[in-house]
């Protein structure tokens, strides 16, 4: 798999856990129906990723040497951090700019 490949790897792992994790908030917050909605928007990532699996456990698993492997982790964790600063951002904007709830105090201007 290509650089290109592991960082979507990477990010779409971590935007899956971001969402589980958001659907566990919102039905311990008695929001039930707001969860079944994300849970319904993850089905695709979550088609993708059982396709993606079920390829790769018919074919072998190649072996690759230790430099490749650990350029494909790294390059993964360039695709956590990426979607961890997306939710940032997109929440942050949510709060600020859509809700009103929140100021960003920013003293370089």
């Amino acid at each position: 798999m290509g650089l290109l490949g592991d960082f979507g790897k990477g990010f779409l792992m971590m935007t899956v856990a971001i969402w589980i994790l958001n659907i566990i908030t919102l039905v311990v917050l008695g929001q039930t129906w707001m969860g079944l909605l994300f849970l319904l928007v993850l089905l695709i990532p979550i088609s993708m990723i059982a396709y993606k699996y079920s390829k790769y456990k018919k074919k072998e698993r190649e072996k690759a040497n230790a430099v490749d492997r650990v350029k494909q982790i790294l390059t993964s964790l360039y695709g956590v951090s990426f979607a961890c600063w997306l939710f940032d951002v997109s929440t942050t904007y949510y709060a600020i700019n859509v809700l009103g709830v929140a100021a960003e105090q920013n003293p370089l201007g």
